[in-house]
């Protein structure tokens, strides 16, 4: 298995090596396509806006940060005087560039360790790396009194429950949350769209797509308009899921290819790796077998996300694409790690090993447990094409199973009848909708079917 890796003006880096301009070079694919082009209110493009808010909060404080050493620039920014959105700004970049230690370490060395902007921009990193922020912070956090604030505390609150697999608690915590996020005014929704993210996934969690709809469409809207492009494409993968699971097959697939080309322009890591699988989940709803097919090839030439949670959704996808294509699975779903998104892994696990264990009855299990019935009903439909597909007799109602055993056997209609203690008319009938049901034209298409074999 790769190692996860950022390719381009991102690659990661050491501390010793230089800081690099920001702004995407030449075109390809980092160029801003049709629906990227998203204005600020002063003119500037995602990027552009990016690093001109950057450039201004320096240039307020003094500090240079493109083209210096990185030691250089972290210790600027955490110097004591510096305002705090100088080491946001500087997280942010650092996140895009997949360096997330970094990032994190850049917030605790800043003073003005327990301001707002630095406890979201921290809860966020967090978010990502799969670790629980402090309860204590969060309460500072929601304490400030400020309502968008509040609902920052609790959507972080809320994914971080959600990852360790406590959904009840999560659906306690969350109620309410979109109402407040959406009453928000742009311009202070610009300032906590981190938080409008993980507040789209929670939603994706917990089965509520139209909030996450709702949200994920507003909180795009807002990142472009006013420059955010650190937040794009993961905003974009969350609301593709979202869309997928309602049934919006073509909007999510056009919004995860935006969140694909966001990625690979701002740098953001992983985000292509879970755009891609919601592509995948979309071409299975399609039941497009070619496009899911050409999905995986994509999804398996991506880099790994460096995020767990994102991680292992990537991992299980790919398991679940080679089963199946029926090819050799590349790994095997991680089913120890129980969040809320583990169910689905289980499903993935059955279909890597559909013939050893019950893995089937601890989904079921898991996602009744979890109060997930639209996950518990999707998984119970894969169940079923499954099933269906190994057993020939799917189609057939009770009685014509047992007809059909008894033709398989060599009994003639008049044997079968004297078994079954019916008239050999009905012998007939049953005989007549077992052969059109299995799409077969003879008694000996039945017997090589009842005996696993592929009739002449």
């Amino acid at each position: 298995m790769r190692a996860a890796k950022i390719g381009g003006p991102w690659s990661p880096v050491h501390r010793s090596e230089r800081w690099p301009d920001p702004r995407p070079r030449g075109s390809g694919a980092g160029a801003p396509g049709p629906q990227q082009e998203h204005e600020s209110d002063t003119g500037e493009d995602e990027t552009d806006g990016q690093c001109a808010r950057g450039a201004r909060a320096g240039a307020r404080q003094g500090v240079v940060v493109a083209g210096a050493p990185l030691t250089r620039a972290v210790a600027v920014a955490t110097a004591a005087g510096h305002a705090p959105d100088v080491p946001v700004l500087l997280a942010q970049a650092l996140r895009m560039r997949g360096t997330f230690g970094d990032a994190l370490d850049v917030l605790a060395e800043a003073p003005h360790g327990e301001h707002p902007a630095l406890l979201r921009e921290r809860f966020a990193l967090e978010t990502l790396l799969d670790r629980t922020s402090a309860p204590n912070l969060l309460e500072r956090l929601a304490a400030t009194g400020e309502a968008a604030d509040v609902a920052a505390a609790r959507a972080f609150r809320t994914i971080g429950l959600l990852g360790e697999g406590r959904v009840p608690e999560a659906r306690a915590a969350f109620a309410g949350v979109p109402e407040l996020l959406q009453e928000s005014a742009p311009a202070v929704l610009r300032d906590y769209l981190d938080p409008v993210a993980s507040g789209v996934w929670s939603a994706y969690l917990l089965d509520d797509f139209r909030a996450g709809i709702d949200l994920g469409e507003r909180g795009l809207r807002i990142a472009r308009r006013h420059g955010r492009g650190h937040v794009t494409a993961n905003m974009g993968a969350a609301l593709a899921y979202c869309l997928v699971n309602a049934g919006r097959l073509t909007e999510a697939d056009a919004i995860a290819q935006q969140a694909i080309v966001d990625a690979r322009r701002h740098g953001s890591q992983g985000v292509q790796s879970m755009a891609l699988t919601a592509l995948v989940q979309s071409a299975q709803w399609q039941r497009n077998d070619r496009l899911v097919a050409a999905r995986y090839r994509a999804l398996l030439a991506e880099d790994l996300p460096e995020a767990g949670w994102w991680r292992r959704t990537s991992l299980t996808a790919q398991a679940r694409c080679a089963a199946l294509l029926g090819e050799d699975s590349p790994g095997l779903p991680d089913t120890l790690q129980h969040d809320a998104s583990v169910g689905y892994r289980y499903a993935d696990a059955r279909l890597v090993h559909a013939r050893s264990g019950d893995v089937g009855s601890a989904v079921r299990v898991i996602f009744t447990d979890l109060g997930m019935p639209a996950h518990l009903g999707r998984v119970h439909g894969g169940f079923a094409r499954l099933d269906a597909a190994a057993d020939p007799l799917h189609a057939l109602t009770r009685r014509e199973r047992e007809v059909a055993l008894f033709v398989a056997d060599g009994l003639t209609n008049i044997q079968i009848a004297d078994r079954l203690v019916i008239s050999r008319r009905t012998v007939e009938e049953h005989v007549s909708k077992i052969l059109r049901k299995l799409g077969v034209r003879s008694r000996v298409a039945v017997v090589g079917l009842v005996r696993g074999r592929t009739p002449d």
